[in-house]
Order: C-alpha cells, then sequence, then structure tokens
C-alpha cells in the first residue's frame, strides 16, 4: 500500500509519533524503529513493531525505504502485565516496608519503656538499700541503749563505728562524734573538705556534733557529694545521740541519788528507849 494508505492503519493516537519517526529517519536524524498501535479493517487493535532502513541516491536523497513489520501485541500485553504485576509487587513491598518500620519503632518505643521500667526498678531497689542501712544503722544506735550497763562512752564510739556502713560510699567514708570534752572517731577518720555535720543538743543547747566526711572526692549531689538523705540521717543520728546522753545522764544522777540515800540509811542508828 502507499504511505497515506498504511498511514489509514495507524491508531489516531499514535499517528503524529509514526509521522515524526518516519520523518526523522528519511532526514537521517534517527535510526527508523517503533512500536505504534495500529486498527485493522474489522476495528480490532494490534501493536506493531517496525523498523527499516532508507537507500539513498548518489546525491543522498531518499530513495527507498525498506523494512520489516512484526505483531507484537501478545508480547506487549504480557510486558504490561508483567508491569502491573511488578508496580503491584513493588506496592506490596512498600507497604510491607512501612508495616515494617512502623513494627520496628513500636519495638523500639516497648524497649525504651521497658528500660526506663527497668532503671526505674533499679533506682527504687538502690533506694529501698540504702533506706535498709540507714535503718540499720538507727536500729543498731537503739538496740545499744538497751543493753544493760554499757556506757555512755561505749555507746557514742559503737554509734560512731555503725555510720560509715550506712552511707552511699562506705569503703570512702569516716565519722567522728564530740559530745563536750569527748572524742569518736572511726580508725580512718581524717578531715577533708568534703563533710556534713549536724549538732547533738540537749535541752535546748549544743553539747556536741557529729561529722561524717569523705577521704576522696565524688560527684555532686543533693548537698556536695552527699545525698538529702544522708543529711536527714545524721541528722537523726544526731538527735538520737542527744536523747540517750540525756537518758544516760538521768540514769547517773539516779544512781548517785540511790547510792546517797543508802548511804544515809546506813548511817542511822536505831536503839531502844529507856522508860
Amino acid at each position: 500500500p502507499t504511505y497515506e494508505a498504511f498511514e489509514g492503519f495507524v491508531h489516531p493516537d499514535d499517528l503524529e509519533f509514526f509521522n515524526q519517526s518516519v520523518e526523522q529517519a528519511l532526514n537521517g536524524d534517527k535510526p527508523y524503529s517503533v512500536d505504534v498501535r495500529m486498527i485493522r479493517k474489522d476495528g480490532t487493535e494490534w501493536i506493531m513493531h517496525a523498523q527499516a532502513t532508507v537507500y539513498r541516491d548518489k546525491d543522498g536523497n531518499a530513495v527507498r525505504f525498506i523494512g520489516t513489520q512484526q505483531d507484537i501485541t501478545k508480547r506487549k500485553h504480557l510486558e504490561e502485565e508483567l508491569r502491573k504485576h511488578r508496580h503491584h509487587l513493588e506496592e506490596l513491598v512498600e507497604e510491607r516496608t512501612v508495616k515494617l518500620a512502623e513494627a520496628i519503632e513500636q519495638l523500639k518505643q516497648e524497649i525504651e519503656e521497658r528500660k526506663r521500667a527497668e532503671e526505674a526498678l533499679q533506682e527504687k531497689t538502690q533506694d529501698l538499700g540504702k533506706r535498709v542501712k540507714e535503718l540499720n544503722c538507727l536500729y543498731g544506735i537503739s538496740h545499744l541503749v538497751e543493753k544493760l550497763g554499757i556506757s555512755l562512752e561505749k555507746i557514742l564510739q559503737r554509734a560512731t563505728d555503725l555510720i560509715p556502713p550506712s552511707c552511699q560510699y562506705p569503703e570512702i567514708t569516716c565519722a567522728r562524734v564530740i559530745l563536750e570534752d569527748q572524742i569518736f572517731t572511726t580508725k580512718n577518720f581524717k578531715e577533708t573538705i568534703w563533710k556534713q555535720t549536724s549538732d547533738i543538743v540537749m535541752h535546748g543547747e549544743r553539747i556536741g556534733t557529729v561529722e561524717v566526711c569523705y577521704l576522696v572526692e565524688k560527684p555532686e549531689m543533693d548537698e556536695g557529694p552527699f545525698l538529702k538523705e544522708e543529711r536527714y540521717l545524721i541528722q537523726a543520728i544526731a538527735e538520737r545521740l542527744g536523747h540517750i546522753t540525756e537518758l544516760k545522764q538521768a540514769e547517773e544522777e539516779i544512781r548517785k541519788l540511790s547510792s546517797a540515800v543508802e548511804q544515809s540509811i546506813d548511817g542511822i542508828a536505831i536503839g531502844d528507849l529507856e522508860p
């Protein structure tokens, strides 16, 4: 058929592209190889792959256009199905990727929440351990008072020795208790700049101090390197030692008074009176 007759079988939407391809081939701008939709006489549509070679005369003018055409409808349909299938797979992968990313993020959040819960539990456990040590110290001091015949001096020395184990850094903690002109220290006592003190008070008057020192520098906490709980503990110890001192002094006064009464009774003479 003529070129014009052949054009009549090209799909209207592909006609412009077809003509441009032919023109580019004739002008030598581009090889002729195209895929275009065609329409048969019965109206059915098919896809043609055409390629051709342009033959020219000695002056370079196109004189012949010889090529082949091939029905690639099935191949194109398969390619389209493959493209759709690939697109569908890409959508599935993207969807799975999004869901996986969400699952990973949720897992990260759960891990972070569990980590925070474990840290909180660990912190509470550590706090509980510290409170137990503090209670053991105060209980130990109270228990000393219950011992019959124990002197105030022994109570103060043993109370001093109970202080370091109740602190957050027992291995580098030392203590000193001063009561009027008496001084009681742990064996490792050395006064340093890292110190907490609390006054021992009896009848509203200061009669001594409880001192706790760290032997080496530690990170800043609530009060220098000390926890606020350690401040409360030292204050409680000082208050308890004030009460114990008051109790022991009262016991000593009672003992002295009882001794004096006994001596007075021993000096009384009893005899018969003559009528």
